[in-house]
């Protein structure tokens, strides 16, 4: 579909751009680009939530271990809820969520925690939170979760096993 859009200030002239969002090689630059007047949607943006954060999780008996690396931020926060959820659904007695490697943690990270945390405590379960950044840490302690979480410094390079 061929749709007459405006062009240059005040000329009077329009020109007629394809209305779709299809991505065109450049062949001077050899690169792709999409030509002005086509839409971009935020989700078109955003890298996939798997790209964002990586969560392994090591159980050992009762105990547990989750161990965070990348962003935890509203796109990648429900990735790190369904592995603390799906734990606190069995029969764990320990758990231990390791932030080390997070390199960032909004508001969406935080209420994971603390919701994994007033869960932990219904459930009577051991519940450690382990920071080494000052992207995690830094968010804890204005909100008084670092407080709360009884959360714990760890050098970076220490490696956490529950």
């Amino acid at each position: 579909m061929r749709v007459p859009v405006p062009y240059g200030r005040g000329s009077g002239s329009t020109v007629s751009r394809l209305a779709s969002s299809a991505v065109h090689r450049d062949p001077v630059a050899g690169s792709d680009f999409r030509p002005r007047g086509t839409s971009v949607t935020a989700s078109s943006l955003d890298p996939p939530t798997t790209d964002l954060v990586s969560v392994d999780v090591s159980i050992t008996g009762t105990a547990a271990c989750v161990s965070a690396a990348g962003e935890v931020d509203s796109t990648s926060a429900p990735v790190l809820r369904q592995h603390l959820e799906t734990l606190l659904d069995d029969d764990v007695r320990e758990l231990t969520v390791d932030l080390g490697r997070v390199t960032f943690l909004d508001s969406a990270g935080l209420c994971v925690l603390a919701a994994a945390h007033r869960r932990a405590m219904r459930q009577d379960v051991t519940m450690r939170v382990l920071a080494s950044s000052r992207a995690v840490i830094r968010p804890l302690q204005i909100t008084g979760l670092w407080e709360l979480l009884k959360a714990e410094r760890v050098d970076d390079t220490s490696s956490i096993s529950a």
